[in-house]
């Protein structure tokens, strides 16, 4: 019998697997896709390679950059650091940020004392009041006041003006988290925020040298492994095993893998058939069975050449392009170009066609300042329609611990409470809650 069964391989899961493999626990992890990574995922897609999103480190974690080092990986080969963001206004003005105190000092604290192109003194001071308000509501009362409202309303209800909402808080919603400001929990925002205030000298932005499953996902299940554990992909799980009152394993196409302990460590969707499928709704999983999904969509282009001069990440608010940037210097080396884009509605590309949405990218391009048409080599659009938890208010209240009153049940996964909310922190931090909890139940 594995001492635990941790079911997906995605951070959340990885993160667990190695931190209980590390502490001598056996340990077995399942993931239904045949490789590992989950929403971090890489692959090979008929001859292209994809991601399952665009990812970017970002310098304010800690926990992930310790998972990684303990691991093995060398962070200064696996991050290539680009020191700036740039926001394109359609048809409009550009304006590039530093986000490094630690690199760029000099611009980065101009970006926040020096005059703006996107906004007015006035629009600035209103901006600057809205995020000062918001961090105190933060700070006071968590997310009590701030999930009853939307970011829209919120910066509304501080006299932000429409034009600086566009130019600058739907970069901050749309193309970090998928949603605009009218449909984006200020909670959230300003969570996240906070979390960045705290470590505000390690602020920064990096892009992965290479496919996130190579880079980072496989190291670790190779640590897995080199601990005695063992790593199987393909392998779906269709139910929890119960018996009595007490989890005791799994069911991978139709056969039973029992442990002490399972970790469910899948995204909302797929954790919450299992669970509703073993025990129905109860007082204690009704929560997490409320909690609502949200999609993602990118497009994801090789070009015959780059697109854009300097690989960082970029907004498009009020184009199809919400977030992109170039990649073909920095993780997609192979490809003389390769462009990777964040789509704004998501929701409206699941029912679009793969050639109707790089059609409307393509259009949106030159009102960004840069061309597509005639340099599109190959694409794909890679779309998660259910794997991340809806950021809409209402949702905190809703996401459950990591430790359930199930004996032999753990969560893991960024829906479950912690701080980072649905980024790759988040995922870690739960992972590494998960494994605190088993061990201290297989402890006794």
């Amino acid at each position: 019998m594995n001492e635990v069964v941790v079911v997906g391989a995605g951070l959340a899961g990885l993160t667990a697997g190695y931190r209980l493999a590390s502490a001598g626990v056996r340990v077995h992890v399942t993931e239904a896709r045949p490789y590992v990574g989950g929403r971090t995922a890489s692959w090979d897609e008929r001859g292209m390679k994809v991601e399952s999103g665009l990812h970017r480190y970002i310098g304010i974690y800690s926990a992930l950059p310790r998972l990684m080092q303990d691991a093995g990986i060398d962070l200064s080969k696996a991050l290539i650091w680009e020191d700036e963001v740039e926001i394109r206004v359609p048809d409009g003005p550009s304006a590039l940020y530093g986000a490094s105190p630690l690199r760029r000092p000099f611009r980065t604290i101009w970006n926040v004392a020096g005059p703006g192109k996107l906004c007015t003194p006035g629009e600035r001071a209103r901006l600057g009041a809205f995020f000062a308000a918001g961090l105190l509501h933060y700070a006071a009362s968590g997310s009590t006041v701030l999930d009853r409202h939307t970011v829209r309303d919120f910066a509304k209800s501080k006299r932000v003006s429409d034009r600086t909402i566009e130019r600058i808080l739907v970069p901050l919603t749309e193309g970090l988290f998928f949603y605009p400001p009218e449909r984006y929990s200020a909670y959230v925002l300003f969570a996240l925020l906070a979390q960045g205030a705290k470590r505000a000298l390690r602020s920064g932005v990096a892009a992965f040298s290479g496919g996130m499953t190579e880079v980072m996902a496989d190291p670790i299940a190779e640590r897995i492994r080199a601990l005695g554990g063992t790593v199987q992909t393909a392998a779906t799980v269709t139910s929890l095993v119960v018996r009595g009152d007490r989890v005791v394993g799994i069911t991978v196409r139709d056969r039973e893998i029992t442990a002490k302990e399972v970790v469910l460590a899948t995204s909302l969707a797929p954790a919450q058939e299992l669970v509703r499928k073993a025990f129905g709704i109860q007082s204690w999983n009704e929560g997490m069975l409320s909690l609502k999904t949200m999609p993602s969509a990118t497009l994801q282009l090789e070009l015959e050449r780059p697109a854009l001069p300097v690989d960082r990440g970029t907004f498009g608010p009020g184009t199809s392009l919400s977030a992109f940037t170039e990649q073909s210097r920095t993780t997609f080396t192979h490809v003389p170009g390769r462009l990777s884009i964040i789509l704004s509605q998501a929701e409206l590309r699941l029912l679009q066609r793969p050639e109707e949405i790089l059609e409307e990218v393509c259009r949106d391009a030159p009102r960004l300042g840069f061309e597509l048409k005639n340099i599109v080599r190959d694409y794909r659009v890679v779309t998660l329609p259910h794997d991340f938890y809806s950021l809409t208010p209402g949702m905190e209240a809703l996401r459950p611990p990591q430790e359930t009153p199930i004996a032999g049940l753990t969560l893991a996964g960024d829906y479950t409470r912690q701080n980072y909310l649905t980024t790759m922190e988040g995922a870690v931090i739960s992972g590494e809650h998960a494994a605190a909890v088993v061990t201290r139940r297989l402890n006794g």
